[in-house]
């Protein structure tokens, strides 16, 4: 897959997660996905004819799986938790965030993930696509994502879209009133935009993902 995605796009350099240089953004965990990954995958057939990519916070369904609780234990330190899922369509690296605490991210399907240092972002405000890298994580990969890392919605690997679980401190990206201009939009969601949301920007979004518009082509 990553060599098909490579010749693709030519232009951008694909990594693995399996990779040594991903330890600077996370770090793989040994869990079995499994039965989440099945319960989920049943959903293909929606999420394939989305137009673009949708995000719930928290999902009840989810919480029936005992993983749930050991990743609660084992990496959240019994914090409270919630377990949601990102679906979807998506070819571009739109924008990017961070939050405080760990991402928790299990691939239902293959897919894209485009990371960068949270640092560079804070010191100077904006962050530059090209210091940022493009990361394959394979179908039943279950990954850390640290706080320290820059991430967004991923992008898919084939016309069937993708399917991300997506666990996090409990209430994070739930609406707050959020100041234009400011990078705080979403309760412990920091983020900014690439120039071409002008949609974004229009509602006081900060366009900090600056360079060419990142888009991954596949077959």
């Amino acid at each position: 897959m990553i060599r098909s995605l490579q010749e693709m796009n030519p232009n951008v350099k694909i990594h693995d997660v399996g990779e040594k240089g991903f330890s600077r953004y996370g770090r793989i965990l040994s869990y079995d996905a499994s039965a989440v990954i099945d319960h989920l995958a049943k959903e293909e057939a929606v999420f394939s004819k989305l137009p673009k990519a949708r995000y719930v916070t928290d999902r009840a369904d989810l919480h029936d799986f005992s993983l749930f609780s050991t990743i609660q234990k084992e990496i959240y330190g019994e914090l409270a938790i919630q377990v949601g899922v990102v679906q979807g369509r998506n070819q571009y690296a739109t924008g990017t965030e961070f939050h405080q605490g760990s991402e928790v991210n299990i691939a239902v399907t293959d897919c894209l993930l485009v990371l960068g240092d949270r640092a560079v972002l804070v010191a100077n405000g904006s962050v530059d696509i090209s210091q940022m890298e493009v990361y394959f994580v394979k179908k039943g990969t279950v990954l850390e994502i640290y706080d320290s890392t820059l991430h967004y919605t991923p992008i898919e690997t084939d016309a069937n879209g993708f399917s991300l679980v997506v666990v996090l401190i409990e209430g994070t990206n739930t609406d707050i009133d959020a100041e234009a201009g400011s990078m705080l939009t979403k309760k412990n969601k920091w983020y900014v935009c690439h120039a071409s949301q002008t949609q974004k920007i229009e509602q006081g979004a900060v366009a900090g993902l600056t360079g060419a518009l990142l888009k991954i082509e596949h077959a």
